[in-house]
Protein backbone atom coordinates (compact mmCIF):
# COMPACT_ATOMS: atom_id res chain seq x y z
CA UNK A 1 0.00 0.00 0.00
CA UNK A 2 1.57 3.58 -1.07
CA UNK A 3 0.08 6.26 1.25
CA UNK A 4 1.07 10.05 0.91
CA UNK A 5 0.22 13.11 3.13
CA UNK A 6 -2.30 15.59 2.02
CA UNK A 7 0.70 18.33 0.29
CA UNK A 8 1.71 15.56 -1.94
CA UNK A 9 5.46 15.77 -1.13
CA UNK A 10 5.95 12.85 0.27
CA UNK A 11 4.66 9.30 -0.06
CA UNK A 12 5.56 5.73 1.92
CA UNK A 13 5.06 2.55 1.40
CA UNK A 14 3.02 0.39 4.41
CA UNK A 15 4.39 -3.22 4.38
CA UNK A 16 2.88 -5.87 6.01
CA UNK A 17 3.50 -5.06 9.34
CA UNK A 18 2.92 -1.85 9.43
CA UNK A 19 6.04 0.28 8.80
CA UNK A 20 6.20 3.10 6.98
CA UNK A 21 9.09 3.29 4.63
CA UNK A 22 9.71 6.62 2.85
CA UNK A 23 10.12 6.61 -1.00
CA UNK A 24 9.67 9.78 -1.65
CA UNK A 25 13.38 9.96 -3.24
CA UNK A 26 12.41 6.67 -5.55
CA UNK A 27 9.04 8.79 -6.71
CA UNK A 28 10.07 10.66 -10.27
CA UNK A 29 9.57 14.47 -9.85
CA UNK A 30 7.02 14.40 -12.73
CA UNK A 31 4.98 11.52 -10.76
CA UNK A 32 4.59 13.56 -7.79
CA UNK A 33 4.14 16.56 -9.64
CA UNK A 34 1.32 14.60 -11.77
CA UNK A 35 0.03 14.05 -8.62
CA UNK A 36 -0.87 17.37 -7.25
CA UNK A 37 -2.37 18.08 -10.69
CA UNK A 38 -4.96 15.44 -10.90
CA UNK A 39 -5.22 15.41 -7.48
CA UNK A 40 -6.17 19.28 -7.53
CA UNK A 41 -8.41 18.77 -10.98
CA UNK A 42 -10.19 15.44 -9.63
CA UNK A 43 -10.58 17.59 -6.10
CA UNK A 44 -9.77 14.26 -4.27
CA UNK A 45 -7.71 13.79 -1.54
CA UNK A 46 -7.47 10.16 -1.65
CA UNK A 47 -6.55 9.76 -5.39
CA UNK A 48 -3.83 6.87 -4.75
CA UNK A 49 -4.84 3.32 -4.87
CA UNK A 50 -3.17 0.22 -6.08
CA UNK A 51 -6.38 -1.65 -6.11
CA UNK A 52 -7.81 0.90 -8.72
CA UNK A 53 -5.15 -0.85 -11.21
CA UNK A 54 -7.45 -4.40 -11.58
CA UNK A 55 -10.14 -2.02 -12.88
CA UNK A 56 -11.05 -1.97 -16.62
CA UNK A 57 -11.64 1.53 -17.94
CA UNK A 58 -11.70 2.65 -21.98
CA UNK A 59 -8.58 3.61 -23.57
CA UNK A 60 -9.65 7.11 -23.83
CA UNK A 61 -9.22 7.76 -20.46
CA UNK A 62 -5.90 6.17 -20.79
CA UNK A 63 -4.93 8.12 -23.56
CA UNK A 64 -6.03 11.34 -21.63
CA UNK A 65 -4.34 10.80 -18.10
CA UNK A 66 -0.92 9.71 -20.51
CA UNK A 67 -0.98 13.05 -22.06
CA UNK A 68 -1.97 15.00 -19.40
CA UNK A 69 1.34 13.52 -17.65
CA UNK A 70 2.65 14.51 -20.59
CA UNK A 71 1.43 18.21 -20.78
CA UNK A 72 -0.08 18.89 -17.45
CA UNK A 73 -2.06 21.42 -19.23
CA UNK A 74 -4.24 19.44 -21.50
CA UNK A 75 -6.46 17.82 -18.47
CA UNK A 76 -7.85 21.81 -18.01
CA UNK A 77 -8.61 21.15 -22.24
CA UNK A 78 -10.07 17.57 -21.99
CA UNK A 79 -14.03 16.95 -21.27
CA UNK A 80 -14.79 13.41 -19.97
CA UNK A 81 -17.73 12.22 -18.39
CA UNK A 82 -16.45 9.67 -15.50
CA UNK A 83 -14.42 10.89 -13.12
CA UNK A 84 -13.83 7.81 -11.51
CA UNK A 85 -12.24 6.20 -14.79
CA UNK A 86 -10.16 8.92 -14.63
CA UNK A 87 -8.95 8.27 -11.55
CA UNK A 88 -8.59 4.42 -11.72
CA UNK A 89 -6.46 5.38 -15.34
CA UNK A 90 -4.36 7.64 -13.56
CA UNK A 91 -3.33 4.88 -10.78
CA UNK A 92 -2.56 2.28 -13.60
CA UNK A 93 -0.01 5.20 -14.97
CA UNK A 94 0.93 6.28 -11.55
CA UNK A 95 2.39 2.61 -9.94
CA UNK A 96 3.79 1.92 -13.81
CA UNK A 97 5.96 4.83 -13.22
CA UNK A 98 6.77 4.42 -9.97
CA UNK A 99 7.97 0.54 -9.72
Amino acid sequence: MIEHNKSYSKFWKVDEKGNMIDITDECPVAAIEFCKDIAHFLGDENLIDYNLTKENTEDIYDYIIEKAYQMPEYIQDVSFKSPEKLKIAFNKLFFKIIQ
